[in-house]
């Protein structure tokens, strides 16, 4: 990272280091030749040498201040384009993670794997297309010792979308087989046993419904957990290169409510 604030700053202050060395290069060069002149030429000389100069010179550094306007112009854009970057996929995290603890909410009224399974309702989940992080606007933190976090990010991604996916699986499941089977026997809400519902619906029907809502439980913990982790983590990052800028922040280690994660902007 110091490696890299050094080769910043060389690149940023090149342009007026090498302003300085060209003009008192020539101021140099010109000085010179005006001593090379004999004494009865340089004072009518020396004045148009003077005014030769004066006007290269303006010129010279009314191209110099034109530059680095454009320069600092561009660099503007660049910087408002990366901050924005990261500021959407913080914001596009937090929205991943209260998408995952609304459905963990939902979860967690069933503790237990009979309840989830063959209990708990089968709301059908909205998809979260949107909620997809653009890495490609990233790309940047390559440049800033990121290109860890930038992979690790990608399978935050799948990781979320996996989660999804288990959730809809097991309420497709139990729309489209358990409840239809549970129906046809009139077990619906009824008190019964395990091995008693086991042999009534079928060990297919049965084992696929307690799996599909464990494995979705399963899938909302861990996602719950790591994307919290990863967004701070990108927030530190965010920190490390706008360090007077701030960004948003999921408040917590891993709330289980949704109300508990509450962002902050630091």
């Amino acid at each position: 990272m110091n490696n890299h604030k050094q080769r910043t700053l060389k690149e940023r202050y090149t342009p007026e280091i090498l302003g300085v060395l060209i003009g008192t290069g020539a101021l140099t060069l010109w000085y010179f030749s005006s001593l090379a002149i004999d004494k009865v030429v340089v004072p009518s000389s020396f004045q148009s040498i003077i005014t030769i100069c004066g006007s290269a010179f303006g010129a010279f550094f009314g191209a110099y201040c034109a530059f680095k306007l454009r320069q600092h112009e561009e660099n503007q854009t660049k910087r408002n384009k990366r901050k924005t970057a990261l500021d959407l996929c913080l914001f596009t995290m937090l929205r991943q993670h209260n998408a995952i603890s609304l459905m963990k909410m939902d979860y967690d009224e069933y503790p237990h794997e009979f309840q989830r399974a063959f209990l708990m309702p089968a709301a059908k989940s909205p998809e979260y297309k949107d909620l997809k992080l653009n890495l490609d606007d990233l790309i940047f933190l390559t440049n800033h010792d990121g290109f860890e976090h930038l992979f690790l990010l990608s399978i935050e991604q799948e990781r979320f979308e996996q989660a999804v996916f288990a959730v809809n699986y097991r309420n497709n499941y139990a729309t489209e087989h358990l409840h239809p089977a549970l129906a046809k026997h009139e077990l619906n809400r009824k008190l019964i046993s395990p091995s008693e519902l086991k042999a009534v619906l079928g060990e297919v029907i049965y084992e696929t419904s307690v799996n599909s809502a464990n494995n979705a439980n399963e899938h909302l913990i861990n996602t719950q957990h790591s994307i919290v982790k990863m967004q701070n983590k990108l927030h530190e990052i965010a920190k490390s290169i706008y360090p007077d800028e701030r960004f948003l922040k999921i408040d917590g280690s891993a709330p289980s409510t949704a109300e508990q994660d509450l962002p902050t902007a630091e």
